[in-house]
């Protein structure tokens, strides 16, 4: 009768074992996406005062935004051509989906009801380099767990 007991508690535990790994993962994965999101997000306003970004990155990635604009009805026959598209920057160094994805987030924000747009795009900028940086960091979790073990994505 004892030795019928045995497997089931043996079963239990490795149940609960694995319960608590997961748990653990979870509240570590927790606790370093939380650092990693407050270490991106602190100081976004480092150079408050300035009516410029003092950073060359910065101001040549929102120089090109400012230079773009969705084209008008009439213009979306030139949409695709590089040459005369209003959408084309002229500059690629960081590829082109950074500047139409805050150009995009401008354009979203002046859709708004009683907004004025968006003046500064500093911070916007800021805060989704931040969030895709955080997302890289949950990425890299799951590539590390799928490729070996919940601890080497931790």
């Amino acid at each position: 009768m004892t030795d019928a007991i045995e497997p089931e508690q043996s079963q239990m535990t490795s149940v609960q074992s694995r319960d608590f790994g997961r748990r653990a993962t979870a509240i570590g994965l927790l606790i370093v996406v939380a650092l990693a999101l407050f270490l991106r997000m602190y100081g976004l306003n480092w150079d408050e005062g300035f009516s410029w970004t003092p950073h060359p990155d910065e101001r040549a990635i929102l120089s090109k935004v400012e230079s773009i604009s969705p084209p008008t009805l009439g213009e979306i026959d030139v949409l695709f051509d590089a040459e005369e598209s209003p959408w084309n920057p002229r500059w690629f160094p960081y590829g082109s989906f950074p500047l139409y994805l805050l150009k995009g987030v401008e354009l979203l924000y002046e859709l708004a009801p009683g907004s004025d747009g968006l003046r500064d795009l500093r911070i916007t900028g800021r805060v989704i380099s931040g969030l895709v940086d955080v997302a890289t960091v949950v990425a890299v979790f799951g590539l590390g767990r799928m490729l070996y073990s919940r601890k080497v994505g931790l």
